[in-house]
């Protein structure tokens, strides 16, 4: 089975245009527009894509950035109570000590 490609399309298009022999500077101008024309319904597409899979992973980055500023808010937390208790063993230890 044979699976038409852009180029069997635009090969038919110049065809149905032109008839079945047009002249080779018809046939070449014609044949590079619609590829541009390919080309730019590509592009136009994989545009579309990134837009879409962003805005649908756009909850995932939204919850993974929390986590990140949570994860860096819990860290500070830890160090503090580490400072606090640092402080706390310092002085029980400078109390001890006789002057």
């Amino acid at each position: 089975m044979h699976t038409q490609t852009s180029a069997d399309t635009i090969d038919e298009l110049i065809v149905a245009v032109y008839g079945s022999a047009p002249e080779p500077r018809q046939h070449y101008l014609l044949a590079q527009a619609l590829q541009a024309l390919v080309r730019l319904a590509k592009t136009e597409q994989m545009v579309e894509m990134r837009r879409s899979v962003k805005r649908a992973s756009g909850g995932m980055a939204a919850a993974a950035e929390s986590r990140r500023q949570t994860s860096v808010l819990l860290r500070k937390i830890g160090l503090r109570e580490h400072i606090g208790q640092a402080r706390r063993q310092f002085d029980q230890h400078d109390g001890a000590a006789p002057d």
